[in-house]
């Protein structure tokens, strides 16, 4: 990730956080469903990626000692405002998800949300989430993806490089990124539009 990709994603999401609830009211519901499926063992340590306004915090369980991290200044302001309302403390950083400043086998679980069709580099992101996931660990990724081996069409790629400077990347392969990493995928389910949005969920091997 360049330096003026850091800042543009910087100054898009600055522009985006007022409204950016709003924008993903329909996914709750699977988001919702991702961190369920969990099952989260009280104490445990729980990392949320890209966190957003921090959504996420109404369904991890209050026991748990939950990290967030976000490349957004304005997002990790409203994730540490939307945990004081929640009455839960959490550690919120400033941080890139290329490159996280955790130590290796630091989590119980890693919650990637919404982010791994954003980042610039979803194999370094993935890599990260695995490092920092303990062996035997639980990595929950909710998101948008292009079908495994499957060609878009012309019309798709046009929309595609629109979106992806605005928004993120309408085809991107999941089964490719976890090639990269020492992840055993456990469950696949389809959650929204045909499966276009979809829950994986792997264990660190």
């Amino acid at each position: 990730m360049t330096i003026n990709t850091v800042r543009w994603n910087q100054l898009r999401y600055r522009f985006y956080a007022p409204f950016y609830d709003k924008a993903v009211t329909p996914l709750t519901r699977s988001r919702q469903r991702s961190i369920e499926l969990l099952q989260v063992q009280p104490g445990a340590n729980v990392l949320l990626v890209e966190c957003g306004t921090g959504l996420d915090l109404d369904f991890a369980p209050a026991s748990a000692k939950v990290t967030a991290i976000d490349i957004k200044p304005a997002m990790v302001e409203r994730t540490v405002q939307r945990a004081q309302v929640l009455g839960r403390s959490i550690d919120a950083f400033v941080m890139n998800a290329h490159t996280l400043a955790f130590d290796d086998n630091s989590f119980d679980y890693v919650v990637l949300h919404l982010i791994v069709s954003v980042v610039p580099d979803p194999v370094a992101c993935m890599r990260e989430a695995a490092r920092v996931l303990k062996v035997g660990g639980t990595v929950s990724i909710f998101d948008k993806f292009l079908p495994d081996n499957t060609t878009p069409s012309l019309a798709r790629r046009v929309l595609g490089s629109i979106l992806n400077v605005l928004f993120f990347d309408l085809n991107r392969q999941l089964g490719p990124l976890f090639e990269t990493v020492p992840l055993e995928v456990q469950r696949k389910e389809n959650v929204l539009l045909g499966g276009t949005y979809s829950i994986r969920q792997a264990i660190k091997t």
